[in-house]
């Protein structure tokens, strides 16, 4: 009898939406007689969304929520960390949100952002959730893990990534990368495809001429994007009356504070729903404050651009976005970041002009912000700024992991990752990975003789590469595709044939 034990990562209810398909599909095309799943997923309330689809396929369904709990209660004298490498502890700490960040109670309002953490202080929480999550993977014993991701997704990815080399099993992260919309099939919680890798080489190689295949990189592949996301998180209000309206709004409707009342009491009767669970109508009340409050304080302080400036630009990435950051490596705190970028670039006669995310800026606490305000050599601009015109006029653009260095290159400007990412860090990528961020170093990037035409050249590649049909790339968006996906089978089908697909030529699961 052919059978197979999978575990399957999900992050949100619009992939859950898909599974049941996925699994029909699975066991169609593969031949597969007995599919038994366990399902690895963020809190509670995703956890009985995939109770409620009474799939009989799906034999358990693990909460991250309820392994931090257990982490936390369960008392263990011995010393768990012994035999995990330092290394590992390190980046499983750096990278969890809830040692990272304090927020406020039952929220996803950031209260603190602990950048000077000591990380050693949770070793023995962190060891104690790892152990947790190799338990729940030797029980269930599958045959290969598969997880679904937006981005690098939760910590929990990563506690499932390493837990999953103890026991000796291969672990694949359905990646999507926002800017094109590709889906990359990946063994590595990092960006990393050396099949992307090998089909942009070719394409520079062949040295395609711009006049055969214009692109408006601008209208294309950065403004398009900009309207994704003001789909997805709302258009920016620009006026403080507004947004102080929108905040009275949150906080008298009747319908909401009979809900919070409801939601207060069933997380009071049941401890293991406030660890890492929120009620959602309390987040907005205090993020619909700070929208307006930090507008209402920021704005004076707002640096005025002026077309003489040379300066360097650093957008900030959102908040909490720790489980991203952290493939920066040395650079995930943004703050030694910033001032480290200030006091060089100093040297070197540039300001550092940063913008805070549009959709993202009042996540973080006021005193960070004012902290950023106080390092010298660096600017914060205001974040309704169209960040197009900020890259347009830098000499160099600059991010940790993020995709604006790419958005830079499409429009023939200089810029840098600090950290490798699918499009940066390999033999001729379209964006340079800087290793460090001495004066050398930086020197020589501003005084590379790259032409605007060379640069967009590479721009052109990576597009290329992307939307090569060796790739499989969504439609509009991921939300938007996997919508569609819902409702057209080709689609669909055509998106699941491109997952098994991946998983037996790339590495050779044994799929028939």
């Amino acid at each position: 009898m052919n059978s197979y034990r999978i575990v399957i990562g999900l992050t949100n209810s619009k992939d859950l939406n898909l599974l049941p398909l996925f699994l029909n599909f699975l066991q169609f095309k593969e031949k597969i007689n007995n599919l038994s799943v366990m399902i690895f997923c963020q809190n509670i309330r995703l956890k009985n969304l995939v109770k409620n689809i009474n799939d009989p396929r799906i034999n358990d369904i693990i909460s991250d929520s309820e392994l931090h709990f257990l982490a936390h209660i369960k008392k263990d004298n011995n010393s768990l960390s012994n035999d995990i490498p330092i290394k590992t502890l390190k980046f499983l700490a750096s990278s969890d949100r809830s040692i990272s960040y304090d927020y406020f109670p039952l929220t996803k309002a950031i209260k603190k952002v602990l950048t000077n953490k000591d990380y050693k202080n949770h070793y023995h929480y962190v060891a104690k959730k790892f152990q947790l999550t190799i338990q729940k993977l030797k029980d269930f014993d599958p045959d290969f893990l598969l997880a679904f991701t937006r981005d690098n997704g939760p910590v929990m990815y990563n506690y499932l990534y390493f837990a999953s080399k103890r026991i000796n099993r291969k672990i694949f992260f359905q990646h999507w990368l926002r800017v094109e919309g590709i889906i990359t099939i990946n063994d590595t919680i990092f960006e990393k495809c050396k099949k992307n890798e090998d089909i942009y080489n070719n394409i520079i190689d062949l040295k395609i001429a711009h006049n055969k295949k214009v692109f408006d990189y601008r209208s294309k592949y950065i403004e398009s994007n900009k309207k994704v996301i003001e789909r997805y998180y709302g258009e920016t209000i620009n006026k403080n009356k507004k947004l102080f309206n929108n905040f009275i709004k949150t906080v008298f409707q009747l319908w909401r504070i009979k809900y919070i009342i409801l939601q207060l009491n069933k997380f009071y009767s049941n401890k293991r729903l406030r660890i890492n669970d929120r009620i959602d109508s309390l987040s907005i009340i205090i993020l619909n404050f700070r929208k307006w409050y930090f507008l209402k304080k920021l704005e004076p302080r707002f640096h005025q651009l002026n077309k003489k400036q040379k300066y360097i630009y650093y957008p900030l990435h959102a908040e909490p976005e720790v489980s991203t950051l952290v493939i920066g490596n040395k650079y995930i705190d943004q703050l030694s970041l910033i001032k480290t970028l200030g006091i060089t670039f100093k040297k070197l006669g540039y300001k550092v002009i940063i913008k805070g995310h549009p959709h993202h800026y009042h996540t973080l606490p006021f005193y960070y912000m004012q902290k950023i305000l106080s390092i010298d050599n660096v600017y914060l601009v205001d974040h309704r700024i169209n960040g197009i015109r900020l890259i347009k006029n830098a000499e160099l653009i600059i991010t940790s992991t993020g995709t604006s260095s790419l958005e830079a290159c499409y429009m023939g400007k200089k810029s840098i990752t600090l950290e490798k990412t699918v499009f940066s860090g390999f033999i001729n990528s379209p964006v340079e990975k800087l290793d460090n961020l001495s004066i050398d170093s930086l020197k020589r990037i501003l005084d590379k003789k790259d032409s605007k035409e060379d640069i967009k050249q590479r721009g052109l590649a990576w597009i290329q590469t992307t939307f090569n049909n060796k790739n499989f790339n969504l439609i509009g968006n991921s939300w938007e595709s996997l919508d569609i996906a819902k409702n057209n089978k080709k689609f669909r089908e055509s998106y699941f044939q491109f997952i098994c697909d991946s998983l037996k030529r790339d590495f050779q699961i044994g799929l028939n």
